[in-house]
């Protein structure tokens, strides 16, 4: 769902960027809606193996991320996002009931 020129210019913003991962199309846009409205930048991943081709371009001020990904389990992913964006800050979320 990123695309090029969305990575380019959030490379080069001086705004709060936020990097949401989920897979659920109608969920990231609602959540990139909110952002928005409160003027930040805000790039859509819809899968892990996405995100992770994304960060070495930017660097985030925040990551909100579905732990519930067909393409990476959240145990793993948080794993990953702490190795590649160490002090960016995770929220994560789940669609099923602990």
């Amino acid at each position: 769902m990123a695309d090029r020129a969305d990575i380019h210019a959030l490379s080069q913003g001086m705004r709060e960027t936020v990097l949401v991962l989920d897979d659920s199309e109608l969920s990231a846009r609602q959540i990139k809606a909110a952002l928005k409205g409160e003027g930040r930048q805000v790039l859509v991943c819809t899968s892990a193996r996405e995100a992770l081709a994304v960060l070495p371009e930017i660097v985030p001020d925040l990551i909100v991320a579905s732990l519930d990904l067909p393409d990476l389990s959240g145990v793993r992913l948080l794993e990953v996002l702490r190795e590649r964006a160490s002090g960016v800050p995770v929220i994560a979320s789940c669609d099923h009931p602990s």
